[in-house]
């Protein structure tokens, strides 16, 4: 969650200070700050914060993006330059294209991730590099019948300048352009699950996700696409080829809670999950792939000890398109880089 500070106005007092001589104070004692801390993280971050002071807009979205500060977005190799970034690089091998080799530290491979530390404790078995990189996440696209399902557990969610059902606008658009850009079959379902209480909504999605997939044996690939919330009126955004594009998240529901007493993550008994470490494998290939692909369009991976939705099928997940401060178009943006992304991993690329 993220929270505007408050600015608390001082009462000014009389001084016999003159003005030009506090302007050359306080100038001398930013440019000592700097000098001191120049070269390390947190010089660079108070050389970013004395740049947006001119910019009020670019100091907003710097504070937005501070719930994600602990999020490992990619190493700086990675980040296409200003000359190069109208044209995006193809993804043919991720082993290749990404240094995977740094995220053996385990530390690292954590950064990936948000989580609330009080119910989850990643641990190196359920989160394995090489399991991540070597399962087979390729789909078979020469089967009759639709490929991808999209749905929304919660389908009332809605944007700044959307109506209600303002994510269900969203998941038809990614449908139009997987299937116009790829030539996929894709079904979307856009039945209201929430229309009665998000609380018993992942019931009801099941209820009526699950026929479909019985019905349809050829979909391999399951998005729940959601909207965030985040407080207020925020906004997640990034900038892609000199446009606003709203950030996405994966969400893995991973049925399991740390047990403080055993010092061991547990299943949730009731919580059933088949397809666990497949769908963690899978959020990390996108991951991943969007790093190369389109730096900075998706933000950590979450965790939860829920379930949720993207245990029906091994490539399944739960996709969070900004937040309710994103307008339609930025989001629709987001779908345009996303897909490319998606069908990378499917063919094997990433």
């Amino acid at each position: 969650m993220y929270q505007r500070r408050r600015r608390r106005r001082k009462r000014r007092r009389k001084s016999r200070w003159h003005p030009f001589f506090i302007l050359i104070l306080v100038l001398a004692g930013q440019v000592a700050a700097v000098i001191a801390v120049q070269g390390t993280e947190v010089g660079q971050q108070l050389l970013q914060v004395l740049s947006n002071s001119q910019n009020p807009e670019a100091s907003s979205d710097l504070e937005i993006q501070e719930s994600s500060a602990e999020t490992f977005l990619g190493y700086p190799e990675l980040y296409v330059t200003e000359e190069s970034s109208v044209s995006q690089p193809e993804l043919s091998d991720l082993r290749d294209q990404y240094p995977v080799e740094q995220l053996r530290d385990f530390d690292n491979l954590k950064n990936l991730y948000l989580y609330d530390s009080d119910y989850i404790v990643p641990e190196p078995e359920l989160f394995d590099l090489d399991s991540f990189l070597d399962w087979d996440l390729t789909t078979d696209f020469s089967v009759e019948g639709p490929k991808i399902l999209i749905f929304h557990t919660h389908g009332s969610e809605m944007y700044a300048d959307s109506g209600p059902q303002g994510v269900i606008q969203v998941g038809e658009y990614l449908k139009d352009v997987l299937e116009s850009q790829y030539g996929v079959e894709v079904m979307h379902d856009t039945t209201l699950y929430d229309q009665n209480s998000q609380i018993n909504a992942y019931d009801q999605m099941i209820s009526g996700v699950q026929p479909i997939l019985d019905a349809n044996p050829s979909i391999q690939v399951t998005i729940d696409l959601h909207r965030d919330g985040i407080g207020g009126d925020g906004r997640l955004v990034t900038e892609i080829e000199g446009q606003d594009v709203a950030q996405l998240m994966i969400v893995n529901g991973i049925s399991a809670e740390y047990n403080w007493e055993s010092g061991q993550m547990e299943d949730v008994s009731y919580l059933y999950n088949p397809n666990r470490s497949a769908n963690l494998a899978f959020s990390f290939r996108l991951k991943m792939a969007s790093e190369v692909l389109r730096p900075g369009l998706m933000r950590g991976i979450y965790l939860s000890s829920y379930r949720y939705s993207a245990f029906m099928r091994e490539k399944g997940i739960l996709l969070e398109v900004g937040a309710q401060g994103n307008t339609l178009e930025e989001c629709f943006r987001a779908m345009d880089h996303f897909a490319p992304v998606l069908m990378s991993v499917l063919q094997g690329k990433g």
